[in-house]
């Protein structure tokens, strides 16, 4: 069974720099600046921009995520966060889409071990669900 840490890594936080990308370049913040906050290349900006990367899961369908990608938007831009408070947040965001069970539909289709009624892995292991940020 693949290891629920590989699933945030490979999957969850690509998502929500692709949703925290879109979300900048939507309050019309060029690909450059973007490029230059969260330390990205311009080319990966452009890629997850244009969908061709972090499209796997769309972790913008759960309208609390959304929320929290587009506070944590609204802070880089107004209080011009750094880059290891940004990445601390996207962290914590991501810990929380893995205590709402948001993923196991998603890493049993990648992983036919998964036994949805059984496994409560994630649930169990972030039970915080909420820190301190969110």
């Amino acid at each position: 069974m693949r290891d629920v840490f590989e699933i945030a890594y490979r999957y969850v936080m690509p998502s929500l720099r692709r949703a925290l990308t879109e979300e900048l370049y939507k309050r019309k913040l060029s690909k450059k600046e973007i490029a230059s906050k969260l330390l990205l290349s311009h080319s990966l900006v452009s890629r997850y921009i244009s969908g061709e990367r972090g499209y796997t899961i769309e972790l913008r369908q759960f309208k609390d995520v959304n929320e929290l990608v587009s506070r944590l938007a609204d802070e880089v831009i107004s209080k011009d966060l750094s880059i290891y408070e940004i990445n601390e947040r996207l962290t914590k965001i991501a810990i929380y889409v893995m205590s709402k069970k948001y993923l196991c539909n998603f890493h049993s289709r990648i992983d036919p071990n998964v036994d949805l009624i059984k496994c409560s892995i994630c649930p169990n292991t972030f039970k915080s669900g909420i820190v301190e940020y969110i």
